[in-house]
Formats: structure tokens, C-alpha cells, sequence
């Protein structure tokens, strides 16, 4: 029986469903010989994939599936990774093009990410002309890093370093939630699932004039993995089962076909990062200016500066 390496990092609100999921999977690949190994992160567990990957003198996943994007988008990680091409091995939906990733990486589920305050029309402004205190939760995982990088690409630094001075930060986006929902604060970005509690009367939902912002997960695999086994373990564990359970359960957009449950959000326009711009962003800049408008999230070390 071979034995074949998952590290799984991905939604943290809807993991005790993917957990039992998986080790149901687990089992069936038993049954093909295939012993997979899984190795959680992320909220629960000691270190955000993340966080793992760049301290680790060396990588030994065979497949990395997560929602943990800075894996992805961190050059000082993803260019350690010897990856498969897997563009032309698992089809994606055509309803939204994702626009952050490259060819080795499947995009999975996006997050919408969108507004959640007493303004019922800020899509008829930029968000950066907000010049109110907003709620951002997630400093230490995705969420608060997707909203930076966003306004950078599409502002510019300087005023991605203008708008911080209003953010508020906090630990997750569910905390961003209650702080708007208790209403200590007018104005918080949080993913969809949160907002659609908004009672169109004290709180709205609304996209922003770009469309909401998408934190998109992504799965990749190493080189060395055979090919057949790679698709044996991704279409065993992205079923229609899970993929239904993350829009339904999670208001996520799902990404592959197998899905028979739609999200509306996949048929606007929606604000993505774009890989050009992922590219020409300097990790080290990045990391500069995160630590200088949010102190208090984690900072970022990696092996070869330990």
C-alpha cells in the first residue's frame, strides 16, 4: 500500500463536516491501495499551513489543499514547491474565472467576502473613500490579507496605507461580525455567510463597486506524485457531496463542476487578485507594510532566516 501525503488547511467554520468527511475518504482509498495520510492546520490546530511550510527546512506533503492562500501567494514558499500541472487534469466551472492562480493550482471554493454595516448602497462608492472606522477580522489567516492586497492592486500602497488608519482589526471575521452586529462599529467586511444575517433595516449587505472580494482555496500536488493517484484522491474527496455542503452551508462558490448547487455570487462580477500582480508583489514589502498597519498579527519567519 502506498502512502500519500495531504496537508489540509481550508474552512475553518465547516472543518468538523470536512474532517469526517475525509476520514471517511480515507477509508475508501484503503480499498485502492492508498494509505492517505492527512495532516490538519489552520484554527484548532498548532501552526497555519502557512506559517508551517515557510519554517520547515523541508516540504514532504504530497498534496496541499488550502484556503490559507499566503501558500500560494508567498514566493518565498511556493517557489520551494516542485509542483504537477493540473490545469489540463481537472476541469473547472466556467461561470467565474478565477484570475489569482496559475496552472498548477485548481482553484476549489471562494469565500466572498463583502459589506456588512448601516450604509445600504456603498456599492456606489469606492471603499476607500470610506472614511469611517470598518471591522476586519482574520489578521493571522486569509481574510485580513486578501482585503490589503485587493486594495493594493487596485489603489495603489499608499493608499491601502491611507485606509488602514480606519480599520479596525480584529483576531477573526466572525469578530468583525458581532462588533458591527452589536453595533460598537458602523462598517465591517466579512465573508457573505455572516452578512446575510443583515435585517435590511439597522444592517445591509452589499457588494462593493468592484463586487465582492474573493479569498479563493486552491489544491496542488508535487511532481513526484503519479498522476492517476492524484485524481483517484481529488475526485474521492471533492465529490458533490462536500462541494454541495460548502454552498449550501458556507454560501462558498464552488469552483468544480461536480457541484449541483449554485451561488449567485458566481454570476456577477466579482473582485479577485490578479496572478500578474501576485507575481510583481515583493514578499518581503508585503510583509513590511502588514506589520506596519496591522502590529499585532503574526509575523511571517522562514527557515533560511532562523
Amino acid at each position: 500500500m502506498k502512502t500519500i501525503r495531504l496537508a489540509w488547511n481550508h474552512i475553518c467554520i465547516l472543518h468538523p463536516f470536512e474532517k469526517k468527511h475525509l476520514l471517511k475518504v480515507k477509508e475508501k482509498l484503503k480499498t485502492q491501495g492508498i494509505n492517505l495520510e492527512i495532516t490538519f492546520f489552520g484554527l484548532g490546530y498548532p501552526h497555519h499551513l502557512s506559517f508551517y511550510l515557510a519554517q520547515s527546512e523541508s516540504i514532504n506533503f504530497d498534496i496541499i489543499v488550502s484556503a490559507d492562500t499566503e501558500v500560494f501567494q508567498d514566493a518565498k514558499i511556493y517557489q520551494r514547491l516542485q509542483l504537477l500541472r493540473l490545469d489540463q487534469m481537472v476541469k473547472t466551472k466556467s461561470t467565474i474565472q478565477v484570475t489569482s492562480l496559475d496552472t498548477n493550482c485548481i482553484p476549489i471554493v471562494s469565500i466572498p467576502l463583502v459589506y456588512f454595516g448601516t450604509y445600504p448602497n456603498i456599492e456606489q462608492f469606492e471603499l476607500t473613500s470610506l472614511k469611517e472606522k470598518i471591522a476586519i477580522g482574520g489578521i493571522n489567516n486569509s481574510a485580513v490579507k486578501t482585503v490589503i492586497k485587493l486594495l493594493w492592486q487596485t489603489y495603489g500602497e499608499n493608499a491601502v496605507i491611507d485606509f488602514a488608519k480606519y480599520i479596525q482589526f480584529e483576531q477573526m471575521p466572525i469578530n468583525a461580525f458581532y462588533q458591527c452586529q452589536s453595533r460598537n462599529i458602523s462598517h465591517a467586511i466579512v465573508p457573505s455567510i455572516y452578512a446575510q444575517r443583515a435585517d435590511a433595516k439597522k444592517h445591509f449587505i452589499s457588494n462593493f463597486k468592484h463586487g465582492p472580494m474573493l479569498l479563493t482555496s486552491a489544491c496542488c500536488a508535487t511532481k513526484h506524485l503519479d498522476s492517476q493517484d492524484f485524481l483517484t484522491i481529488f475526485q474521492g474527496i471533492f465529490n458533490q457531496e462536500l462541494m454541495d455542503y460548502y454552498v449550501q452551508n458556507g454560501n462558498l462558490i464552488s469552483h468544480l463542476p461536480v457541484s449541483t448547487i449554485e451561488n449567485s455570487y458566481e454570476f456577477q462580477q466579482c473582485w479577485q487578485l490578479n496572478h500578474p500582480f501576485l507575481k510583481t508583489l515583493n514578499s518581503s514589502d508585503f510583509s513590511t507594510l502588514y506589520q506596519k498597519i496591522c502590529p499585532q498579527a503574526k509575523k511571517t519567519l522562514y527557515y533560511n532566516s532562523l
